[in-house]
């Protein structure tokens, strides 16, 4: 009767035994061929790495260089996650510029609907709660979004250009780093651009 187990024990658990299971699942059913099915496209060796480290870790930096598909490799690890049954919602944050591209490439990458969440504070809560699996918001946004709970937790949170929450003391990164989530995928070909504290902020989130 006095044994106590504490929600971060708990919670420590579960995340070892998925781990497990995922580590099970990439050994036994994805190899190279299994991986080109995943996107309606083909991936480059060095993605099909890319997105095997992701889908294992769980919660990863990607930190290839421009151009080497960073987007690619994120949708075709949530991708792998979804048809495992790992992950349901996915919620993609970025720059605000980049959100029609992010709709782009997943619509076009898959055959699943990307909402980006836009608009009043009504709107926007109603975007989030559609049916479509991937939601998309801009940074510029999050922190009202989170205070006002339209950004619940989430099974996967994919973070873009992150080295724009570099300063862990911002109100914005303040507000991600309220997102729960089960799995994280965070993008940035500059994860240290001029001072180590740059990256530390980054892992710590």
């Amino acid at each position: 009767e006095s044994f106590r187990c504490y929600k971060d024990a708990f919670d420590f658990v579960l995340e070892r035994r998925e781990a497990l299971l995922r580590r099970k699942v990439m050994e036994k059913r994805y190899d190279d061929a299994a991986l080109d099915t995943l996107l309606h496209t083909r991936l480059f060796p060095f993605q099909k790495d890319g997105v095997r480290f992701a889908a294992l870790a769980g919660r990863a930096i990607l930190a290839d260089e421009m151009g080497l598909g960073k987007t690619v490799q994120a949708i075709a690890t949530t991708e792998l996650l979804r048809r495992e049954h790992f992950v349901g919602q996915v919620l993609i944050l970025c720059p605000a510029t980049l959100k029609y591209h992010w709709k782009h490439e997943v619509e076009s990458l898959t055959d699943n609907e990307a909402v980006i969440v836009e608009g009043t504070e009504t709107e926007r809560t109603k975007c989030m709660e559609a049916d479509a699996p991937y939601k998309i918001a801009s940074y510029d946004s999050v922190a009202k979004d989170v205070n006002a709970g339209i950004i619940p937790g989430v099974d996967m949170l994919i973070l873009d250009e992150v080295q724009r929450l570099k300063n862990w003391n911002s109100q914005m990164a303040r507000a991600v780093s309220r997102i729960e989530s089960r799995y994280t995928l965070i993008l940035s070909g500059t994860p240290l651009e001029n001072r180590l504290e740059d990256l530390y902020s980054i892992v710590e989130l």
